[in-house]
């Protein structure tokens, strides 16, 4: 809702940039307070920079491996073979 997530590049860096609508921009904001509170945590993505476009914010994030959906995936994955391997010994 409001928000598509492109990948793009800061100084160099491979980054996430999440561009949000306006009027969103008070829960981006949010958002940006909340990862600027937990840089350095190994689980939260990092917060870089953010600018502002006509109807649009645009937040740079780190950039992660892998999309939400994969690890989800992997994560299931990893719980059902840790799960039938536990039950066939």
């Amino acid at each position: 809702q409001g928000t598509v997530v492109y990948k793009g590049s800061l100084h160099g860096r491979g980054v996430a940039v999440k561009r949000v609508l306006l009027e969103f921009v008070e829960i981006a904001e949010t958002e940006m307070d909340l990862l600027i509170r937990s840089d350095g945590h190994p689980a939260i993505v990092r917060y870089f920079d953010r600018a502002r476009d006509g109807a649009f914010v645009y937040l740079a994030l780190e950039l992660c491996v892998c999309t939400l959906a994969d690890f989800i995936e992997h994560q299931a994955h990893a719980r059902a073979h840790t799960h039938t391997h536990t039950h066939t010994h």
